[in-house]
């Protein structure tokens, strides 16, 4: 069935949701800290002076948090595997290395220098064939060598990509490892603490779509890809 907030589905362990104002600690729009609103207190404060900023009807009318670069949070809470990731974001394309969220050699997702997405932990990462560039729902499922990947509500990379989880100091937030900086924005982002199926994934993904997108509710389609009209023919 449809939820209204992400807690609705049982282990929920992080929830930032960049258009609540009242989940940040802020200095004008630079984001001091992002604070996390599943109830588990998995904050992510400043990791780089100064730090990313939150950005005013960023998606759709909403803000989300933005980094051009060299602009992190970070924490130093352990996330351990299955896990269930879900983003709502997008990279800038530059060519270059874009981290997500990482640890360096533990979990990390990434996008890689020919614009694709990319995830792996401690194994061989697993990637995307599709070009990130416009806004896009994000779902890893971290779950060792049942791991897969979906965009926009569709699957499109599985495999093997080690055991890691998130752990070290700190786990670094929009960059991968320090060098590896985001460039773009995340809206929302929400972890769960086991690898969903089922109606659990796509009520997530369909809350998240209903939230940040289009009033008809769809996501931005990849790249190459048109949406088909059905016109009513008349006699």
């Amino acid at each position: 069935m449809a939820i209204s907030v992400p807690t609705d589905i049982a282990g929920c362990i992080v929830w930032l949701d960049g258009d609540d104002a009242g989940s940040f600690s802020l200095d004008g729009t630079e984001v001091l800290q992002w604070n996390d609103k599943s109830g588990n207190a998995n904050h992510f404060p400043q990791h780089t002076d100064p730090g990313p900023t939150r950005t005013a009807s960023g998606l759709n009318g909403k803000a989300v948090v933005t980094a051009t670069g060299s602009q992190r949070l970070g924490s130093v809470f352990t996330l351990a595997q299955p896990l269930t990731m879900v983003f709502v974001a997008q990279f800038n394309l530059n060519g270059s290395y874009n981290g997500l969220m990482g640890t360096g050699a533990n979990l990390t997702m990434f996008r890689r220098d020919n614009n694709s997405l990319a995830l792996e932990a401690g194994g061989s990462p697993i990637e995307s064939s599709t070009t990130i560039s416009t806004p896009y729902i994000i779902t890893a499922i971290c779950n060792g060598a049942s791991s897969f990947l979906r965009l926009n509500q569709s699957q499109v990379a599985t495999g093997d990509i080690g055991t890691a989880g998130f752990a070290g100091d700190p786990i670094k937030y929009l960059s991968q490892v320090s060098g590896n900086d985001m460039t773009g924005f995340i809206a929302e982002h929400v972890v769960y603490d086991s690898a969903l199926s089922g109606g659990n994934l796509t009520d997530v993904e369909a809350y998240l779509v209903a939230k940040w997108f289009t009033a008809a509710g769809k996501a931005p389609l990849p790249r190459g890809r048109t949406r088909q009209r059905r016109v009513a023919l008349t006699r």
